[in-house]
C-alpha cells in the first residue's frame, strides 16, 4: 500500500510496514498466545528487541546469505521467514514474556 498507492521510497514503505506489523504481533501475542497481563511499557522494548535482531538476523542476514549462495530469492525468504517465527516465538516467550503462566486448558 506504501509504495504501490502512495508511491514512497520502497526501503521506507517496506520499514513502515515491517513496524506496523510488529505493533500487530506484540499486541496479538500477549492477548491471544500468552494472555499476558504485565505493563506494555514493560515488555514492548523486549519485544521490539527481538523484532529488531529478527529484522537483522533473518531478513537482512539469511536471506541474503541463502541468496548469495545461489538460492532463488523467493524461495530464501520464505525459508528465512520459517526460521524468524521459530525465532521470534522462543525469543518472546523466554524474555518477554517469561513467567506469564500457560493458559488453563479446558477439559474435554
Amino acid at each position: 500500500m506504501f509504495y504501490n498507492h502512495l508511491h514512497w521510497f520502497y526501503p521506507v514503505a517496506v520499514t513502515v510496514g515491517y513496524a506496523i506489523a510488529a505493533v500487530y504481533s506484540f499486541l496479538l501475542n500477549r492477548w491471544l498466545n500468552f494472555q499476558a497481563h504485565g505493563h506494555v511499557v514493560q515488555q514492548g522494548p523486549g519485544h521490539m528487541a527481538g523484532v529488531v535482531s529478527q529484522y537483522v538476523i533473518f531478513i537482512l542476514g539469511l536471506s541474503s546469505l541463502l541468496h548469495w549462495f545461489g538460492v532463488n530469492a523467493e524461495l530464501a525468504r520464505v525459508i528465512s521467514a520459517c526460521c524468524e517465527g521459530i525465532y521470534l516465538y522462543v525469543f518472546i516467550r523466554l524474555w518477554v514474556f517469561r513467567g506469564v503462566p500457560e493458559p488453563e486448558k479446558q477439559p474435554l
